[in-house]
Parts: C-alpha cells; sequence; structure tokens
C-alpha cells in the first residue's frame, strides 16, 4: 500500500500550529524534534500524560567537548482522552531487599537506638517481595541489529509499552473493549527506627518520621470484561505505524498480543520487518500456519491510493 500525503491531508489545526510556531534556530542550537512532535499531537487533540526517559547504559559515542554525550531518548505517553486503560501491575518494578537496617544505630539526642530486625517490609515479604510503581527513567541497554536498519530499539524497551497499554487477558472480540484485572489490596505497614522515640517534650525526643505504612499490596484474582456484549475474548491489537524492523510486532507476538505494522519504506517491510516477524510466528507452531498469508483487508474508512 502506498499513500501520499499533500497539505490538504494535514489537519488544520497542525497547520496553524506550524504556522504558528516557525522557530527560528540559532547556530547550535538543539532542534528538539521530539517534543516538537508532542507539542504538535497536543495541538491536535492528543493527551500528553508523561514524557518517559530511556536511559542508555553504552550509548553512541559523541566526539563533542563542549556538551555531555547524549546517553538517553524520550518515550511520549499519549491517550485519547481520561479514563484510558492502564496496567501499572502488568509492568512494576521489583522493590529491593528488606534488609536496609539490619544491626543498624540510630542517634536521637542523647540517645542510641539499636535496630534489631530487618523489618523493613512486612515479614511476609521477605519471600517474595512486593512490587512497586514504575518509574519514569527506563535503563535498558541498545541491542545490535544485523540487518539494514539504523535505527532500531531493543525488545526489551518495547515490553513495557506494550504490558502497560493492552490487556493480558485479550479484548471484546465485538468492540474491542479490553478486560481488566480484579485485584485484592492489603496495605503494608513496616516497622521504623524512630517508631522507639516517642514524643514526650523533652529534649532529645521525637519521632521525626512517624510514618510506618509500606504500601500496598496487590494481588490479581482474576479478570473482568469492560463492556456488556458478552462476547468472546480475543488478543488485543498493537499497532506499529512506523514498523522499520518489525521489533514491535516481534514483541507484540511473543506477548501473546496481535500486531498491524505500516512503513513507507517497501524495502524495509521485505528484507527487515516481514522475515522477522515470520521467523517469530514459525518459532512458535500455533502461530506457523500464519506465514505467507494475505493479510486481511482493512476498514479504514476511505480509500488510500
Amino acid at each position: 500500500m502506498h499513500l501520499t500525503l499533500s497539505k490538504a491531508d494535514v489537519p488544520t489545526n497542525l497547520q496553524k500550529y506550524f504556522t504558528a510556531t516557525k522557530p527560528v534556530y540559532k547556530s547550535g542550537d538543539l532542534v528538539d524534534i521530539p517534543h516538537l512532535v508532542a507539542l504538535a499531537l497536543q495541538a491536535d487533540g492528543w493527551i500528553l500524560r508523561q514524557d518517559i526517559i530511556w536511559a542508555k547504559p553504552s550509548p553512541m559515542p559523541e566526539s563533542v567537548r563542549n556538551r555531555c554525550t547524549k546517553a538517553h531518548e524520550y518515550i511520549f505517553l499519549f491517550v485519547k482522552k481520561m479514563g484510558y486503560f492502564y496496567d501499572a501491575e502488568a509492568i512494576k518494578d521489583k522493590s529491593i531487599k528488606p534488609t536496609l537496617w539490619l544491626g543498624e544505630q540510630f542517634k536521637c539526642g542523647d540517645k542510641t537506638i539499636h535496630h534489631k530486625s530487618a523489618k523493613h517490609t512486612t515479614p511476609d515479604q521477605e519471600d517474595g517481595l512486593q512490587n512497586k510503581n514504575r518509574r519514569s527513567v527506563w535503563t535498558v541497554s541498545s541491542q545490535g541489529y544485523s540487518g539494514a536498519h539504523f535505527a532500531t530499539y531493543p525488545p526489551k524497551l518495547i515490553e513495557p509499552c506494550i504490558k502497560a497499554g493492552t490487556s493480558e487477558k485479550g479484548c471484546c472480540a465485538e468492540c474491542g473493549a479490553p478486560w481488566v484485572r480484579v485485584v485484592e489490596e492489603k496495605k503494608l505497614t513496616r516497622e521504623r527506627p524512630n517508631d522507639y522515640v516517642k514524643r514526650t517534650g523533652e529534649k532529645g525526643t521525637g519521632n521525626s518520621c512517624a510514618n510506618s505504612v509500606a504500601g500496598v499490596d496487590v494481588k490479581t484474582v482474576g479478570w473482568k470484561p469492560t463492556c456488556k456484549c458478552n462476547a468472546d475474548v480475543v488478543p488485543c491489537v498493537v499497532l506499529d505505524p512506523f514498523i522499520g524492523s518489525g521489533t514491535t510486532c516481534c514483541v507484540a507476538i511473543s506477548l501473546g498480543r496481535n500486531s498491524i505494522g505500516i512503513d513507507l519504506s517497501k524495502q524495509y517491510l521485505d528484507h527487515n520487518a516481514i522475515p522477522r516477524i515470520s521467523g517469530e510466528l514459525l518459532a512458535r507452531p500455533s502461530l506457523a500456519h500464519l506465514v505467507g498469508r494475505k493479510p486481511k483487508k482493512l476498514n479504514l474508512g476511505k480509500k488510500l491510493a
């Protein structure tokens, strides 16, 4: 499929945005294309919920002496409206081992407090550590790619995007509404060193950090639909409009999702994306029959030439 765009195809509000915000660049200025795109999408009606930093432990070397070597890129979380699907449980970070205060001594005025145990969390967390809400800085190492494509990203960078943005259970086959988790929540408490020092009004007493709340233990006990269609459950669909080497589709397949990939370059599709995706399908006997099948015709609302 080949798509040719003219000025008439660009939404009017975007035309007005770029006309009204013509940047003036000086020598050495950072063009900042990622944020220009983000601002343009906001002008087009999208809601920018968050910018996420992809921190690269081994970035591309740069022969510069008047600024830092760039070691990060941006991931933007956009939504069409509030009340969107987001599976925070699927991408939580692992908590650190609760031995932080074991055997430590703390001074409070003239008193010395010896923390005897390692109850930084509750005893039932000692074996199975609780997880915490994912942070907005993702440290992911780059991964090599042998194909002729120069803007690939590692699969581990895409996994949390797909896990958070699509339901692990699936969606309604009729309307596409995702199934959501049914969870049980339990408030957790922890023993704090300052719990031993109560405020009496005397010099040297006082609890400067009285908070003993350690968080909430969330356990998934089931799934429920968000619609009333009472239809079958099918895998969610992941769309990548710039499929390139096919990484997004491959990760979607590995996570049990369906995927659609679009790219302007037929060469990228024929020599990179399609062979990689076919290999991912062939590696799974239940999906191997999909290799070579003619793709379904998409209903895009209007004919594209």
